[in-house]
């Protein structure tokens, strides 16, 4: 194995899929991505023309043609995949399901899987997952989509979404005060943790050490003065902390029912009520994380 596959095991970009439909659309996504392009999940969502029974091969083809690839369906055998296909790839899994084939060495196929990720099967392994799609001929191979982008792919913009603290951060300018008394109270806080041992060795070394009881009085006066602080910034903290991720949860939720509610209805033949009650509940993670920062 060469130096740089050690240090770089896993080039291929991965996504995963969010809805119970979306395996086509992530497998685009990964693929636009290992070329250099960026597109949102809605964009290839609507490209894709998901249906109540998921994407069909014919609507996944011509959302890749749309993207800028050049595509070519076949059905061909495991030896013409692993030596004369270009890489990465498309192929009909399991008859249900679209995955990638992004390198095949040895004995080993690499796959890109929108519902687990980077998985590795053998030769064995990965033919009788594929073949089931074409087990009816009697090959050793299975439905293929071959794809290389052309040069309107590169032309395309990108339409890749906002993610991560870009999406979480207008939902929180609005207590820019309120994250600064959080602050202030992690860093007060912090303090006091660090005062108290002081306190406690001052106690020890020269309160008891020297029987002189007014010492020991005042530095135990002082430690119930700096637990009690300690406490009630942890109180005020935490209660800042709730305040916050509650509102924004809502906004958030809110938000996504808004723009439910201005979908078409062909928008909700793709989906199942699971995966909006889905997307509903992950408004939650946010007010989860910041109840349980420290």
């Amino acid at each position: 194995m060469k130096i740089k596959e050690l240090l770089f095991p896993n080039k291929f970009p991965v996504y995963k899929q969010t809805d119970r439909f979306d395996c086509g659309p992530t497998c685009l996504r990964m693929l636009a991505k290992f070329y250099g392009k960026n597109f949102s999940m809605e964009y290839l969502r609507y490209q894709c023309k998901i249906s109540p029974d998921g994407v069909s091969a014919k609507n996944l083809i011509a959302a890749g043609e749309h993207l800028g690839f050049h595509i070519v369906p076949a059905l061909i055998d495991y030896e013409t995949l692993a030596i004369e296909a270009p890489l990465p790839c498309l192929v009909y899994w399991r008859d249900r399901h679209f995955v990638i084939i992004y390198k095949i060495k040895g004995d080993k196929v690499y796959v890109a899987d929108p519902s687990y990720g980077l998985v590795t099967y053998t030769k064995k392994e990965f033919i009788k997952a594929w073949q089931n799609s074409s087990k009816a001929d009697g090959t050793d191979g299975g439905m293929t989509i071959l794809l290389e982008p052309r040069a309107s792919f590169y032309e395309q913009e990108d339409d890749e979404k906002p993610k991560g603290l870009k999406i979480i951060l207008p939902y929180l300018t609005g207590h820019k005060k309120h994250i600064v008394q959080v602050f202030i109270g992690v860093l007060v806080g912090m303090v006091v943790q660090l005062i108290i041992p002081f306190v406690t060795q001052a106690l020890v070394d020269k309160g008891i050490n020297y029987g002189d009881l007014h010492f020991v009085y005042i530095l135990l006066l002082a430690q119930l003065v700096l637990f009690l602080s300690a406490s009630f910034l942890n109180i005020i903290r935490s209660w800042l902390l709730l305040y916050i991720g509650s509102r924004a949860s809502m906004l958030i939720t809110s938000d996504y029912l808004t723009k439910l509610l201005r979908k078409s209805v062909a928008f909700f033949d793709g989906k199942t009520p699971g995966d909006i009650l889905q997307r509903i509940n992950e408004s939650n993670r946010l007010e989860s994380f910041l109840n349980a920062a420290p």
